[in-house]
């Protein structure tokens, strides 16, 4: 199986000879400056921006996810792969899979890796589309292909409101459809200006609400808060935060905000610990993040406060952190007792639980190293998964050698669970290639595209009709899919009429789990509505169970409310400061009316006084002008 000699021994380990220990990986001397061949995934130094792959048809299914490590802010590294963009990345070639079955259509596709970065995606997508008509992709061999725009059909991404963002700036101006999984800022409300962006999860707004609506539940007077302003997702989440807080009588008593720069993080870390140390903390914490910036925060913590769970502080996060057990690994110290937000609709179901098939699962468990060609990188992934190395590639230090009987889903690896169910993302990336697949199957419908007629040259060139796009995005907007994966009886619409995902999520409570943590749903908001689970929350000080008193922290001034006003007064609190506004701004009108008629009665008498004055200077001149002349007769 293995070539011995020079590199491998005869029970196909490495031999060690010819192998040089580099930063990024482990490589044969010659390969570090030498591309990969086939049969090897991608070398690390030489990994693609994209992944194009050329179906039957020459139409074109995009996606996106953070598939490298970003580890630079700005600059992408081609080192260890993401779990979680590679889950996107396979989630994406499942729902691909599933799009081909229902419409017979071999689409291409197009898988971008985002890396986390706003500049990596611009330079992307502007060596990409960089003329008014065509696309330039680099294909599997190296070589260059020009592809009208117009065969972009739709773009499944971004899982972020950032990349989501950039996406909108290039794809709006070619009325390429977007259907984001996760691009949830406000920012993209407005239909106007992005009307061909769609989304399977809510706007942030929702969330939000949701968050403050358990504030109140738990019995919290006052909280904190804590958002990630160098990214539109935090910086949006932080400002409707503070906005919908003071709508609905919730007390904020406490606000940071980091970059994804190290030190901005320990600068936050170290003012929590010292805010917690005397006292001056709110016991629940908002946390509105990135998600790659999470577990760079959670472990800044862990080392910094010393005082967060002796006094029970929690906190209360957004969708980004989810149910991701890579977040709590390590972290017991500050994540015990916390609530996190997921989005999920429970309307909708991968899993048969009659036939017992996790339909995921089960393609999951068909992927190997030796079937799996859609996607280069998953050979770097499976050995780095199972630190082992597979031959003919020369990305990975192990030397284990691979066992290909191995499936993803069985190892003990916390990875494990986040590739099936635990990341609702990629859930949301299947929602959205069944409405792709449904929109498409109901036009080739109204053309008669279905079956034999589909060889029909109409139907070959069906989205390179202006109109026929246009019909593509309104079905798009308006199609039902089946609330069962494997079903073909469409009853369910997850979009609203402004083309945003329903109001639907779940909150998850971390607790202990005998020796490990563990997530407990305690919530659920089902269309905007908060619904209490059959588990209440469980809130821990000094790692032990107890029942939350939010005693008052000192001082802990709202800086979201009036001074002379608290979380705990009633509406007509509103009411009389809106009186007192009034009342002053009547008062200076007033004042200013009196000043005004008391200045113009004195400059009347003013000028009455001059004119009296003049007249009898007038007078005095006339009885001496008379006198003079009398004289003058006289004489």
């Amino acid at each position: 199986m293995f070539q011995v000699g020079q590199y491998f021994d005869e029970a196909g380990n490495r031999t060690g000879a010819g192998w040089n220990y580099t930063k990024l990986s482990l490589l044969r001397q010659e390969a570090l400056t030498s591309h990969c061949t086939h049969g090897c995934s991608i070398c690390r130094d030489q990994r693609r921006k994209y992944i194009f792959r050329e179906g039957a048809s020459p139409y074109i299914i995009a996606g996106s996810g953070a598939v490298s490590s970003n580890e630079n802010g700005d600059s992408c590294s081609a080192g260890s792969i993401n779990p979680n963009g590679f889950m996107y990345m396979e989630t994406f070639y499942f729902a691909v899979e599933r799009i081909k079955l229902l419409t017979s259509i071999d689409f291409s596709t197009l898988f971008m890796d985002t890396c986390y970065s706003k500049l990596e995606t611009h330079i992307t997508l502007s060596t990409m589309f960089n003329s008014s008509t065509n696309a330039i992709l680099t294909t599997a061999d190296g070589s260059f292909k020009r592809v009208p725009i117009s065969y972009f059909v739709v773009f499944l991404g971004d899982p972020t409101s950032d990349i989501s963002l950039v996406l909108q700036n290039y794809l709006g101006l070619f009325d390429v459809p977007q259907l984001s999984y996760g691009g949830s800022t406000t920012w993209l409300n407005d239909r106007m200006r992005y009307p061909k962006f769609l989304r399977v999860t809510p706007p942030d707004d929702e969330q939000v609400k949701l968050m403050l609506q358990i504030t109140k539940e738990i019995g919290l007077k006052k909280v904190g808060l804590v958002y990630q302003w160098d990214s539109a997702y935090g910086q949006n989440g932080g400002k409707l935060i503070m906005d919908q807080a003071r709508e609905m009588n919730v007390c904020v008593s406490y606000t940071a905000s980091f970059s994804r720069d190290t030190d901005s993080v320990d600068r936050v870390a170290r003012q929590l610990d010292q805010k917690s140390r005397n006292n001056e903390l709110p016991l629940a914490i908002l946390l509105f993040v990135d998600r790659n910036s999470i577990p760079g925060f959670l472990s800044k913590l862990q080392t910094r406060v010393n005082y967060w769970s002796p006094r029970g502080h929690f906190f209360i996060a957004s969708d980004t952190w989810g149910s991701l057990r890579d977040f709590i690994d390590g972290t017991v110290n500050v994540v015990n007792g916390s609530l996190t937000v997921s989005y999920s609709d429970k309307n909708i179901t991968w899993i048969d639980k009659e036939k017992g098939i996790d339909y995921f699962k089960q393609y999951l468990g068909r992927q190997t190293p030796e079937n799996n060609f859609d996607n280069p990188l998953f050979m770097q992934y499976w050995q780095e998964h199972f630190h082992c190395f597979i031959q003919g590639s020369y990305t990975s230090s192990s030397d284990t050698q691979c066992d290909l009987s191995e499936r993803l889903y069985n190892s003990a690896s916390s990875h494990s669970s986040n590739l099936l169910t635990a990341d609702t993302y990629s859930k949301n990336m299947v929602i959205a290639a069944l409405k792709v697949a449904y929109a498409v199957r109901d036009l080739q419908d109204e053309l008669n595209c279905l079956g034999s007629s589909s060889t029909q040259a109409m139907c070959k060139e069906m989205f390179g009709i202006a109109e026929n796009r246009e019909r593509f995005f309104e079905l798009l907007k308006k199609v039902e899919i089946p609330r069962q994966f494997w079903s073909r009886k469409r009853d369910y619409q997850p979009l609203n009429e402004n083309g945003d995902g329903k109001a639907n999520f779940i909150v998850k409570n971390i607790v202990h789990n005998g020796r490990n943590m563990d997530y407990k749903e305690v919530y659920s908001m089902e269309n905007g509505q908060l619904i209490k689970g059959e588990s209440e929350p469980i809130f821990y000080k000094g790692g032990r169970p107890w029942v939350m008193v939010d005693e008052e922290c000192q001082p802990c001034s709202c800086l979201n409310l009036p001074a002379n006003k608290t979380s705990t007064h009633e509406e007509h609190d509103d009411h009389y400061t809106l009186t007192c506004l009034v009342i002053t701004i009547l008062v200076i009108v007033l004042t200013f009316f009196l000043c005004s008629t008391v200045s113009f009665l004195w400059s009347q008498r003013i000028i009455r006084n001059v004119m009296n004055r003049v007249t009898e200077i007038q007078k005095q001149q006339s009885t001496g002008e008379l006198n003079s002349f009398t004289s003058q007769m006289i004489n």
